[in-house]
């Protein structure tokens, strides 16, 4: 999440402040096309009975019975109703990856409007060569 790669550059390059007005924004290059794969990878593997999502949303549900759990994200009423018995689990799967590469292609809406995200590749050694760059502006400015 961009939140992350930002909180952690902010410290790399001395940078305290948070969106909005952050001086750099960073998002992967790559993901921009047909998100379905990915998500439906994703949630099969997170949705998987021995992966402990189903176990996290029944513990959920014990210790807080009037929680609105779609506040907690997308896919935590989708499994409490498997878990109830009126959704599939294939069902409640392809209900949440359809969620997932919704957000996915509004957070990239979101990314192309804003001029302060910087696009990289995929790839570490070009990510780090960037921040570097970045760090060395920032001290020469």
């Amino acid at each position: 999440r961009w939140w992350r790669w930002e909180a952690m550059l902010g410290f790399l390059t001395g940078a305290a402040r948070t969106r909005p007005g952050a001086d750099l924004a960073v998002t992967l290059k790559g993901w921009a096309g047909d998100l379905g794969p990915a998500a439906l990878a994703a949630v099969t593997l997170l949705a998987a009975p021995s992966a402990g999502w189903l176990d996290e949303v029944r513990t959920v549900r014990a210790l807080f019975p009037k929680a609105d759990l779609r506040l907690l994200g997308h896919g935590y009423p989708e499994l409490a109703e498997h878990l109830d018995g009126t959704r599939s689990l294939e069902d409640a799967r392809a209900s949440i990856v359809r969620q997932v590469r919704q957000y996915a292609r509004r957070q990239l809406t979101w990314f192309r409007a804003d001029a302060q995200v910087q696009w990289i590749p995929p790839d570490l050694g070009e990510a780090l060569r960037r921040v570097r760059l970045g760090m060395m502006k920032k001290e020469a400015s």
